[in-house]
């Protein structure tokens, strides 16, 4: 068992320094889900929760996930009904890969999975190296956060000054920061090329708050502006103040 398990830590060691997957797991057992947020922690990388169905589709009108890990049986809103829900929603405009942990391993399971629309599926108990490729195969490139390091710079002494914080913790918050910058960033882009102003509005509500409170002015300020222009329906104003605020991000 150390064997797999040393030479799944070397693989996923090599996906994380090019890579930051986003994952969803979708189990609604305890156990279980503490066993894979565990493996995930101890090779640096992090999943977000669904306990059912129901909570699964709201995490995804939410955020652009690499990959699901969707559990089969569960209350409220099982795997099956879930993943339907989810491809009627997507409908042409994306795919999310959506992987099936089933315990009954028979093979009409596979048939069922892929009927629902799940592109593959795990057995339990988890084959973690199986799932691990699974996460390197469907990770998506996308801009490093290292990109985003100068607001760390620019900022982290002003943050230290008006919390007392340490520097060490100060730069930990700032880092959180940077790290949901790329989704926001995402949902703002999508917004404004879809003419959708009421994500538009909340998407940049949530960056005005965060940069405000963090005491980033200058992306704060910009915010203020693209969400008043948001609510006003004024596209052409909402791409000019989203080109200032990628203009201070590079």
């Amino acid at each position: 068992m150390e064997k797999d398990i040393r030479l799944t830590k070397h693989v996923v060691k090599e996906v994380q320094n090019a890579l930051e997957p986003r994952i969803l797991l979708v189990e609604d057992n305890k156990m279980n889900r503490k066993i894979v947020i565990t493996m995930l922690k101890s090779h640096d990388m992090t999943c977000d929760v669904a306990v059912n169905g129901s909570e699964a589709l709201k995490a995804m009108l939410q955020k652009d996930y690499d990959v699901v890990f969707m559990d089969c049986q569960m209350p409220v809103m099982d795997g099956y009904e879930c993943t339907s829900k989810i491809r009627m929603l997507e409908g042409d405009k994306k795919h999310t890969t959506i992987i099936a942990m089933t315990a009954n391993a028979m093979d009409g399971d596979s048939e069922k999975c892929i009927k629902a629309g799940m592109d593959d599926y795990i057995s339990k108990p988890i084959n973690f190296d199986k799932m691990f490729e699974m996460i390197e195969a469907n990770t998506k490139k996308r801009e490093s956060v290292d990109n985003y390091n100068k607001i760390i710079d620019d900022n982290i002494d002003c943050f230290v000054k008006t919390t007392g914080l340490g520097k060490d913790d100060a730069k930990e918050i700032l880092e959180e920061y940077i790290r949901c910058l790329p989704d926001l960033l995402s949902g703002i882009s999508k917004a404004i090329d879809g003419n959708d102003f009421d994500k538009l509005a909340w998407t940049t509500h949530e960056l005005k708050g965060s940069s405000g409170t963090l005491g980033i002015l200058s992306i704060h300020e910009l915010a203020i502006k693209l969400e008043q222009a948001a609510l006003k329906h004024e596209i052409d104003e909402c791409a000019r103040f989203f080109a200032k605020i990628k203009d201070l991000l590079h």
